[in-house]
């Protein structure tokens, strides 16, 4: 029985140090299981030597003996075609338990001489399968199959008739298969740990391999020149991009080359100062520069210039530099500046790049004791073009415009767009004295360059141009000064005759800022009820009865006082309050006329007349605006008469007749104001829905006197006769000017010879108006 636990306790010791070599490499699964399966083996052998002693285990021991050993085999197995790589399912291996478990019960367990031999059959059938399953499937574990095959032969030599552990050879045989074994796991475990450690530096040695041609390869690959060079200038590594941007074809011809060959720029001094800032031990991890350098074929090359320390294998300290071309990007960078300071219409300089070059002007000046001007330039009637003919088209003039100005002024002016159809020219002079007559002569070649229409596709086009001129320093001493001294006076000269120049004058000034004045105050004027609506009597020539009143604007303010019509009217117009302000005088006067026409008793309608801006009828609403006011008043629109000034009908503008066309048809009556002032023209009489002319007092100031201007009013009134025009004549201050007037057949006379401009209490009052007594105002 010695040599029985002699076994047991060899098959403990195997089981312990193939533990320690799981416990060694984790992942070897089959190792435990075959610890555990002679650790099984070591148990099941010793109960099967204290059964057949006689201990009193008995049955226990021998059922005990059973389990173990049928579950070492089991694990056997089971740890064998884990190693081969065929692992089994658990169903598979308690199936296994149970058949090798049940042989020996059938045998009469262990201890038994059947159950012996059963327990020697399994055992020796166990060892020589996986012996040989691994001799065939494992190479690397030959000694240990060896050492399975053997013991299986061991064991099974035993059914050749030797009695169990009655042999010494069995122990010596017993150790040696178990030492035989722990060496085939540790033969196996030193040459897979061989195997690995070899597999792994052929894995390394090709992964730094692999990884210094990948290296090279995004080295060469990089579009940006790289390379490196020593503290002398020379060039110990680089790309094809660097051998490219150097102007060479192979990196073979810059390797050893020092980069003062191939960049001009780069001197002994350049790279000394170069190498200071990189290399100095205090000095930051790199150095990045934008500058040009100069190639030997002339050309200079903008790059971007990265410098950082480098040491190669021998410790020497080299200079990695990295330049990338920034031509793109300074393309890019020009063509932004470019949208950012050139007119995209005109590709003239825009008012960001013209005040920048302005100031550039006068700092010169200052430095220099020249003069500078600047001009204003307005391209007339362009609104009405670019509304009528189109954008397209505007454009395109404003682009001819621009051409004709620079072809017209010298190189060294700057003509700019200044925004919308006005266009600014800084003009430089180097002596003051000559500057204003210098700039005079500049600006009527302007004018008279525009004199002569443009041409497109046989369509003659014509826009003249208004002028404003403001010399440094006499009329600004700044470039918004002078900009907006030259807009003043070009404004003068559109308000005047157009197609002309104006020069700046302080009186100018004055009234810019007597505009501003206005234009502060005249906001808010009808919330302060600073606004109100007088009338004048518009009298029949024959009975001096009073047929027709004209509604004018008054305005008293609280700070200014009262502020003539044609001072705050203009500023209402071009501020755009005029639209407000109309509207309420509009209103105000349907009102209070409807209470007029209630007082008279002889029920004649009264005509009341209400003179329109023209910034009134260019709004698409203000049909609509005064269609609302007669329905919410209750006047009729055959008492409502709106006077035009010759300026709407000169212009010509399609929306302003569409409004015209639209309040005739609601019964609104139109007339001609100031006729035979400005531009009058017959054709406005024929071409415009009027009803009513108003004959310009000018004509009737001195017709008394002046034998022409009796036969111009004369041919007037005849011509409006023939037209079935009415004629209203303004300005009748005296009696025989009324007769001379009712002689030749006006019908209307308007003077201060019948009324004044007053309130409509008043005009009750007035001789000719036929009324009831007064009981009532609101």
């Amino acid at each position: 029985m010695q040599a029985l636990y002699l076994a047991a306790l060899a098959d403990f010791t195997l089981s312990g140090f193939i533990f320690v070599v799981w416990r060694m490499r984790p992942d070897d699964r089959y190792a435990v299981h075959w610890a555990a399966s002679f650790a099984c083996m070591a148990i099941g052998v010793a109960t099967l030597g204290s059964t057949m002693a006689g201990a009193a285990a008995g049955l226990a021991g021998a059922m005990l003996s059973t389990m173990m050993i049928a579950t070492a085999l089991t694990l056997l197995w089971s740890g064998t075609c884990l190693r081969i790589g065929k692992p089994r399912p658990l169903p598979y291996l308690l199936l296994f338990t149970v058949l090798a478990a049940g042989a020996l019960a059938v045998g009469g367990f262990p201890g038994t001489p059947l159950g012996n031999h059963i327990a020697v059959f399994e055992m020796c059938g166990t060892f020589l399968w996986c012996g040989c399953f691994l001799w065939r499937e494992v190479p690397a574990m030959r000694v240990a199959a060896a050492a399975f095959i053997l013991r299986g032969v061991l064991v099974g030599s035993f059914l050749l008739g030797r009695q169990l552990g009655e042999n010494d050879s069995f122990i010596i045989l017993a150790i040696f298969t178990r030492a035989a074994f722990a060496l085939g796991l540790v033969y196996n475990m030193l040459g897979e740990a061989f195997a690995r450690w070899r597999e792994s530096e052929g894995l390394r040695s090709a992964a730094m391999e692999s990884s210094s041609l990948r290296l090279n390869g995004v080295i060469e690959s990089l579009s940006d020149c790289l390379y490196v060079r020593d503290t002398h200038g020379r060039i110990v590594m680089a790309n094809s991009a660097c051998a490219r941007m150097l102007g060479r074809e192979q990196v073979s011809d810059v390797i050893g080359r020092v980069i003062g060959e191939f960049v001009v720029d780069v001197t002994p001094e350049t790279l000394a100062h170069e190498n200071l800032r990189v290399l100095h031990p205090g000095a930051a991890a790199w150095l990045q520069l934008d500058t040009e350098i100069g190639r030997h074929d002339g050309s200079r090359l903008p790059v971007e210039m990265r410098l950082s320390r480098f040491r190669v294998d021998d410790g020497e300290h080299c200079i990695l530099v990295q330049m990338r071309d920034l031509t793109e990007r300074k393309h890019y960078e020009e063509k932004l500046v470019q949208q950012i300071t050139i007119d995209e219409v005109t590709q003239l300089p825009n008012r960001r790049m013209l005040m920048d070059r302005l100031r550039q002007a006068l700092a010169m000046g200052r430095r220099g004791g020249g003069a500078c001007a600047v001009m204003m330039i307005d391209l007339d009637h362009f609104k009405r073009i670019n509304e009528t003919r189109g954008h397209t088209l505007g454009d395109a003039l404003l682009a001819r415009a621009a051409q004709r100005l620079r072809d017209t002024l010298r190189e060294a002016d700057t003509v700019a767009r200044f925004g919308g159809d006005e266009f600014v020219v800084v003009l430089t002079e180097a002596d003051p004295i000559a500057a204003p007559l210098r700039v005079e002569y500049a600006a009527q070649r302007v004018v008279e360059a525009f004199q002569h229409p443009f041409l497109f596709d046989e369509m003659q086009v014509v826009t003249t141009a208004s002028v404003g001129i403001a010399v440094w320093p006499v009329d600004g001493d700044d470039a918004e000064t002078l900009v907006r001294n030259a807009d003043t006076a070009m404004y003068e000269i559109k308000k005047s005759t157009r197609n002309g120049f104006c020069l700046f004058n302080r009186d100018m000034n004055l009234r810019v800022q007597d505009v501003l004045r206005i234009d502060a105050q005249l906001r808010g004027a009808l919330e302060r009820q600073e606004l109100r609506v007088v009338f004048q009597p518009i009298v029949d020539a024959s009975s001096h009865r009073m047929m027709k009143v004209e509604a004018l604007l008054r305005w008293r303010s609280a700070t200014l006082g009262d502020v003539p019509p044609d001072h705050f009217i203009p500023v209402a117009e071009e501020t755009g309050q005029i639209n407000a302000i109309g509207a309420w005088v509009l209103e105000e006067s349907c009102r209070k006329l409807l209470q007029l026409q209630a007082l008279r008793h002889d029920g004649e309608l009264l005509v009341m007349s209400v003179n329109v801006s023209p910034r009134q009828l260019m709004d698409p609403d203000f049909a609509a605006t005064v269609n609302t006011i007669l329905a919410r008043t209750g006047m009729p629109a055959a008492q409502l008469e709106l006077e035009l000034t010759e300026r709407i009908l000169i212009d010509d503008n399609p929306g302003v007749l569409g409004t015209i066309a639209l309040l005739r048809e609601s019964g609104v009556s139109f007339s001609l104001d100031d006729f035979g002032t400005g531009y009058s023209s017959l054709s406005y009489l024929t071409r415009f829905p009027l009803n009513t002319v108003k004959l310009d007092r000018s004509f009737v100031r001195d017709i008394e006197t002046n034998p022409q201007s009796l036969q111009l009013a004369t041919a007037v009134i005849a011509m409006c006769r023939s037209l079935g025009l009415a004629l209203v004549a303004e300005g009748v201050e005296s009696g025989d000017q009324a007769d001379l007037l009712r002689l030749r057949g006006c019908r209307y006379l308007q003077g201060y010879h019948f009324g004044r401009p007053v309130s409509a209490e008043e005009v009750c009052m007035v001789r000719g108006f036929q009324c009831e007594a007064i009981t009532h105002w609101g």
